[in-house]
């Protein structure tokens, strides 16, 4: 019987390109080691506010290299609603990503929606895996992001700005302005202590802002309130 483990990732941990409905991911650090083919993911925005994720796409992991930290997953665009219980909310507000376990997965009919999203009705005979195999020489604990010293950084081009994450701020300007022949601006660079976290913290302040990847319509008083941070 095919087995199959749920994820929940929050979209600002999902650094990549997106091809078509294929999206290749780096970066993914301890995760990629325990990402599966044939995973199921649900791309997730919460509101801290409401205490409600939005459900933007779901995935199914199609490749993985692990030492590499890369992963492809084929993604099908959705659009509901998950409430969280009390005692799972936590989960959902602070963790970049989890598994659900094998009884919140069917009470949010999760078979069922993967079926329907990927018109393959053999998502509703695979067994729900509540943990991930160990197949490396990482421990057992639930894997979890890298945690990084770095930068997010504030750049623009024209009337767009992005807001990503890097060590080397100046390599990846240059790569950028390479990659998409334009003249980019790095207007300012926040330290963190984990900067995957901050980076995935603004991303979702400005949610409602977002251009395209990680480029936003932001408005003068969010480029002030950016430029007056120097650590988050």
């Amino acid at each position: 019987m095919t087995s199959t483990k749920y994820w929940v990732i929050d979209t600002g941990a999902l650094q990549g390109e997106l091809n078509e409905n294929i999206g290749r991911y780096h970066d993914l650090g301890n995760l990629a080691h325990h990402l599966w083919e044939g995973d199921g993911v649900l791309k997730v925005r919460y509101n801290t506010i409401s205490q409600s994720a939005q459900i933007e796409a779901l995935g199914r992991v199609v490749a993985t290299n692990a030492e590499d930290g890369t992963a492809s997953i084929s993604w099908q665009a959705v659009d509901f609603e998950i409430i969280p219980g009390p005692q799972g909310r936590r989960h959902w507000e602070t963790k970049a990503y989890f598994i659900l376990n094998a009884q919140r997965a069917r009470s949010y009919e999760l078979p069922e929606k993967f079926a329907d999203a990927f018109g393959d009705n053999t998502w509703l005979t695979h067994k729900i895996h509540d943990s991930y195999y160990h197949r490396n020489e990482l421990g057992g604990q639930l894997p979890t992001l890298d945690v990084r010293e770095g930068f997010v950084y504030l750049m623009q081009w024209e009337h767009e700005y992005k807001i990503g994450k890097a060590v080397d701020i100046e390599r990846r300007k240059k790569r950028l302005s390479r990659e998409l022949n334009r003249d980019i601006t790095v207007l300012h660079r926040i330290f963190s202590h984990d900067y995957t976290r901050a980076e995935s913290d603004l991303h979702r302040k400005y949610a409602s802002k977002r251009l395209h990847g990680e480029w936003f319509a932001l408005e003068a008083e969010d480029v002030a309130w950016l430029l007056s941070i120097d650590q988050l």
